[in-house]
């Protein structure tokens, strides 16, 4: 079986009904601030480490599967859609990009803010 991938137990979670704020900061800021970690991790504050998944929230039929073979649906699926590290995109849409100077960490931090907010605002749970 494959390794799970951390947008699949964002997803997964949010299927059981954690609301998907709290998924998020589990997979995020929770991790960050147990490893003592939360200003430098974890989160999209100025200052912090720039290593950031930017997430495509997929509306549909969807079904994970664990190890024991037991399985959860739901209707949101979260797919990795960017990669940055160290403020660089280095990875989108399934391509490795390299270094990509600058600009576009500010484009896609604008991005996840809005889809974010979006999630937020309509009441994804």
């Amino acid at each position: 079986m494959a390794q799970p991938k951390m947008y699949d137990l964002i997803s997964k979670f949010h299927a059981m009904g954690q609301p998907l704020e709290d998924a998020v900061a589990a997979s995020t800021s929770r991790p960050a601030k147990v490893l003592g970690m939360d200003k430098e991790i974890g989160t999209l504050a100025e200052g912090a480490v720039a290593d950031i998944a930017v997430l495509d929230p997929q509306e549909g039929n969807h079904v994970w599967q664990d190890m024991a073979g037991h399985t959860v649906s739901g209707n949101l699926r979260l797919a990795t859609f960017a990669t940055l590290k160290d403020s660089t995109v280095v990875w989108r849409e399934g391509n490795y990009l390299g270094r990509i100077p600058g600009a576009a960490v500010q484009i896609l931090y604008h991005l996840v803010k809005t889809c974010f907010d979006k999630l937020s605002t309509n009441g994804a749970n």
